[in-house]
């Protein structure tokens, strides 16, 4: 199990876009499943001043050890707004569970 210390855990969303409530209830579930012991931070983006400072690519981003979990969907402009994930061939609202998962293991070398 990897500790609290080497796991940080970012959610970045926008107050307005429906789809983060989803995004971390699913990103918990992932890793409880995977008894990843991690320390999450919920950050409100809610100016275009708050969507540069933390390159905010849009609602909801999902940062494992500062790692964006769709990196190549993650760069700018930033700006508040909802954002869509690019998981094969559609595009959703929120990242599929199987989708974080997969990234999850990939960015923590599981």
């Amino acid at each position: 199990m990897l500790s609290k210390s080497s796991v940080k855990v970012e959610v970045l969303f926008w107050e307005v876009c429906p789809s983060y409530h989803k995004a971390i209830e699913r990103l918990r579930k992932v890793l409880d499943e995977l008894g990843i012991d991690y320390e999450l931070e919920l950050i409100s983006v809610e100016s275009e001043e708050d969507a540069q400072r933390f390159e905010f690519p849009g609602s909801p981003t999902i940062r494992i050890n500062g790692e964006d979990i769709q990196p190549e969907m993650a760069k700018p402009p930033y700006s508040l707004s909802c954002r869509l994930y690019i998981i094969d061939g559609s595009y959703l609202p929120a990242p599929t569970e199987d989708y974080i998962k997969r990234r999850v293991k990939e960015i923590l070398k599981l």
